[in-house]
């Protein structure tokens, strides 16, 4: 009878322990996210204030108009959830605003994934500090993992609270505000927990295109130049997408882990010249810092969660000659209870 207690204890006693050590790190997770939450907010500023005050930059003025303008165009003519966000403006510096934590397996391609409550299972944590994102990243190093911090300058909260624009969103060009901003909208609008990819792509293409009909409603000169941006996206991202495969493939290789770890190695040390190679067959010269980036499979997962479906939802979109407020629609209404998500798309563009 003792032993079987003992063999029963001992697992229970384990699973509580790590239940402890993960309420200890949820809740000081929750803490950092909503103190800085607050901070953001309470130095937010109503734009309709900043507009009015003479001493405001004349580029700052123009971008925060510019930002008015892509709203409202988001919901009058996108169809996108008329909220709170985006009416306020905070000066924070030059940003970013946030810093985003990816984490893989160092021999696979696998995203590591945490939970929360509405959202679901995510791919990445945001941080507030560098400082704490930093360690978290050393932290997940430490067990093994590739990692990726990348900055950010805009996100959003999927309405739970009022988001407001952000200084480093006033370093972007025109025509990247208003994408933008049409992208963090569309995930205020139609979001579905734990299909990051699925959202991600979904505003990007919601995003851009919306950019590009902005523009050329107003027979504008961004009208050419949101369109390259989006020939652009969607070229670079037909390249992660080879990559993505190709690395997926060494590392099914048979092997144990030391030697699939020197088989990445020897890949990743041929990409800087595959990618300057591919760079040069381009209109022009573009995503020029992906070159520049130390690479691992962190790295190239959180690009792929991006870029990944692009071409698809794209391909959707032409297939059913419908404008984007259509098109959200009929996508809404193609996931509505969707198991996949992205096969309900792959049954748009057929």
């Amino acid at each position: 009878m003792t032993r079987r207690w003992l063999r029963y204890a001992l697992p229970a006693t384990l699973v509580l322990v790590g239940l402890a050590i993960w309420q200890r790190w949820y809740i000081a997770y929750l803490t950092q996210a909503g103190l800085g939450q607050a901070k953001l907010l309470w130095n937010t500023r109503p734009i309709a204030d900043v507009l009015r005050d003479p001493k405001v930059a004349t580029t700052t003025r123009h971008k925060l108009e510019l930002v008015q303008q892509a709203k409202e165009f988001a919901i009058t003519k996108l169809g996108l959830h008329p909220s709170r966000s985006y009416t306020t403006f905070a000066d924070i510096g030059a940003g970013p605003v946030s810093y985003a934590l990816t984490a893989c397996p160092a021999e696979r391609l696998e995203y590591y994934r945490w939970w929360f409550p509405v959202v679901g299972w995510v791919p990445y944590l945001g941080f507030f500090h560098k400082a704490l994102a930093e360690e978290a990243e050393q932290d997940m190093q430490r067990r093994g993992y590739d990692t990726d911090v990348r900055e950010v300058p805009a996100y959003s909260t999927l309405g739970w609270f009022a988001d407001p624009v952000t200084s480093p969103m006033l370093r972007y060009g025109d025509h990247d505000i208003v994408a933008t901003i049409i992208h963090e909208l569309t995930h205020g609008t139609l979001y579905l927990p734990g299909q990051g990819d699925f959202n991600e792509s979904l505003a990007n293409l919601i995003g851009m295109r919306g950019a590009i009909e902005f523009y050329c409603a107003r027979n504008s000169a961004d009208c050419s130049t949101a369109r390259q941006s989006w020939a652009d996206t969607l070229a670079f991202a037909g390249f992660i997408d080879q990559l993505y495969h190709r690395l997926d493939q060494v590392l099914s290789q048979p092997g144990d882990r030391s030697s699939k770890l020197e088989a990445k190695a020897r890949f990743m040390a041929t990409v800087p010249a595959e990618f300057a190679a591919w760079q040069e067959k381009q209109a022009r010269k573009i995503y020029a810092r992906f070159g520049k980036r130390k690479l691992n499979n962190a790295v190239i997962l959180s690009l792929y969660l991006y870029y990944r479906h692009l071409r698809l939802f794209e391909e959707a979109y032409q297939h059913r000659h419908v404008n984007l407020k259509e098109f959200l629609t009929e996508v809404r209404q193609a996931v509505t209870g969707a198991a996949d998500p992205i096969a309900a798309v792959q049954s748009l563009a057929r």
